[in-house]
């Protein structure tokens, strides 16, 4: 589910020209042959052209796929700094960035279908410097999210946070084992990173560790978190959120846990179907 933005040229003056929601990996692009066209891009004008095409491709089913320039920035984050992979025609090439770290020269064909250059970036990145992003604000109907107390919160329901954290799993580039926590450890945030998937959905909502810190929530219910910083949660999605907490820090593989639910997010109707909601078992400890 992962989003991207794209721009021509890097930094601060860079022009966004479009976003994508999901399938949005450079991995996946590529795929497509407007995809290619796209990342294989050695003129403004191709670039251009294949950003075109792609932004038309049908859904594949799901709702705001593509957000084009007429449509208004889609996040509620202020700038790419937060998106998954943004993607770059500057320099008579593309580049990609992931999760608004360092860029580096998009790979060819060939390296993206192996996957280990995608995997260097993404450990590369960790450690890279933080490129600068135009501010763009946040879409219409977001919440000012870095401070307590706001008085008309967004309403998350169960849907829409099962896929905020679908999406920063996915992010972490590694699936297959959980967080790093320990049956004691309940943290959101250790430093400035997050411990728990709840953390990395907080971060990628725009609420900082420094804020969560300094608030003195870091070890509390996600339940409680949320609304103190903008967002309300459903009843079904406070208890997905404080549940998945406590599997989490007993060590259940994120993905295994995400399997067990096969609805899409639907950020427009809190808890949808909310007869035929089923929560997944319990791990066995």
């Amino acid at each position: 589910m992962t989003a991207a933005d794209f721009y021509i040229g890097r930094g601060p003056s860079a022009v966004w020209v479009g976003s994508l929601s999901h399938n949005a990996g450079p991995e996946i692009v590529h795929w497509t042959p407007a995809g290619c066209e796209v990342l294989g891009a050695v003129t403004a004008r191709d670039y251009a052209r294949g950003l075109d095409t792609l932004l038309s491709l049908p859904s594949d089913e799901r709702r705001n796929w593509a957000h084009r320039v007429a449509d208004g920035w889609p996040w509620c984050w202020q700038d790419s700094s937060l998106t998954g992979w943004c993607y770059a025609f500057d320099a008579g090439r593309v580049w990609i960035s992931y999760f608004g770290r360092a860029w580096f020269p998009c790979p060819t064909t060939d390296q993206l279908e192996s996957g280990a250059v995608l995997d260097r970036v993404r450990r590369s990145s960790a450690t890279g410097p933080h490129p600068a992003f135009p501010a763009l604000g946040r879409a219409p109907g977001c919440a000012e999210h870095h401070s307590i107390g706001t008085a008309e919160p967004h309403v998350v329901g169960f849907w829409e946070l099962l896929g905020l954290m679908a999406h920063a799993a996915r992010e972490t580039g590694d699936l297959d084992v959980a967080f790093e926590t320990t049956e004691e450890s309940t943290r959101l945030f250790s430093g400035d990173e997050p411990e728990s998937l709840l953390g990395a959905v907080l971060l990628r909502l725009g609420v900082p560790a420094a804020g969560v810190h300094a608030s003195e929530l870091n070890t509390e219910p996600p339940s409680y978190v949320f609304p103190r910083f903008g967002f309300q949660l459903t009843a079904k999605a406070s208890q997905l959120a404080d549940d998945f907490q406590i599997w989490e820090a007993h060590g259940e593989p994120v993905a295994d846990l995400l399997a067990d639910f096969e609805q899409s997010a639907n950020p427009y109707d809190p808890d949808p179907d909310a007869d035929a909601l089923t929560a997944p078992s319990p791990p066995h400890w």
